[in-house]
């Protein structure tokens, strides 16, 4: 005969944290993943070559893809294990300085394509850029609309077994 489960599933354990997240944080957590997929997309279309920012620009594609990781590491470790505090910093702060950083470096790298495409008219920026400058864009706007965030773990109920009363401790006696 099939036995019922004590549990669900991980896999639905998963699915219930992350829908019980208020909104702002569900659009941190889905566009931190989109914009680490992102960074492995091409960034630049240069003839028939093209490159992602890994290639020519380096020290700008590991500068970003160590705070797109922190950021997907941040949501992840406040969703799942729910943590507070990252070095001392509530994680909004630590969310806001690096979605700010991370804008700051796109804006810096987008204007050293623009100065190369002078030097090869024939170059055109591709869509990598573009979706990661989304994604932050929209986890900064997540971001301010749960600002007031703090995440709880959920209470587990204790219940009493009806088979384990001490009646030792149990009177009959009306009077007291």
């Amino acid at each position: 005969m099939y036995k019922k489960p004590d549990k669900p599933s991980f896999l639905f354990n998963i699915i219930k944290l992350f829908l019980d997240l208020p909104f702002g944080r569900k659009i941190i957590f889905i566009f931190s993943i989109i914009g680490f997929i992102s960074l492995f997309f091409p960034w630049f279309y240069e003839g028939l070559k093209m490159f992602n920012v890994f290639q020519k620009f380096s020290i700008i594609g590991f500068t970003l893809s160590i705070i797109t990781f922190l950021i997907a590491f941040l949501s992840i470790r406040e969703t799942f294990f729910y943590k507070k505090m990252f070095f001392g910093l509530p994680h909004y702060y630590v969310f806001l300085l690096l979605l700010i950083i991370g804008l700051y470096t796109l804006i810096l790298q987008t204007s050293a394509l623009y100065e190369l495409m002078n030097y090869n008219p024939r170059a055109i920026i591709s869509f990598g850029g573009m979706i990661l400058f989304f994604s932050y864009g929209l986890s900064l706007f997540g971001l301010l609309v749960s600002k007031n965030y703090i995440p709880k773990k959920t209470k587990k109920l204790k219940r009493k077994d009806p088979n384990d009363v001490n009646i030792s401790e149990i009177s009959l006696n009306v009077e007291r």
